[in-house]
C-alpha cells in the first residue's frame, strides 16, 4: 500500500470513530455549511427535538424557525 492510500484509510477510519463518538453521545450535535444547510446530525438530536437525523439531512437552520422569529434568530446562527 502506497503512503497516500495507508492516509487515506487511516482518515476514513478516524472519520468512522468520529462519528460514532458522536451517535453515542447523548449530546446533539449537528455540522452545516456556509448557507446553514445541515449535512450531519448526531443521533441525539431525536431526544431533543424529536426529529430523527435523516429527517434532518438537507434541512437548513432557519427550518425550524418561525418566520416571524427570523430576524432576531438568524444573527445567532451566523457562521
Amino acid at each position: 500500500m502506497n503512503s497516500a492510500a495507508g492516509a487515506d484509510d487511516q482518515d476514513r477510519r478516524s472519520a468512522a470513530r468520529f462519528r460514532a463518538l458522536l451517535d453515542r453521545s447523548p449530546d446533539a450535535t449537528a455540522l452545516c455549511d456556509r448557507d446553514g444547510v445541515l449535512l450531519f446530525v448526531s443521533a441525539g438530536i431525536e431526544a431533543l427535538l424529536g426529529y430523527t437525523p435523516d429527517e434532518l439531512l438537507g434541512a437548513t437552520r432557519t427550518d425550524f424557525v418561525l418566520t416571524q422569529e427570523h430576524g432576531r434568530i438568524t444573527p445567532m446562527l451566523a457562521v
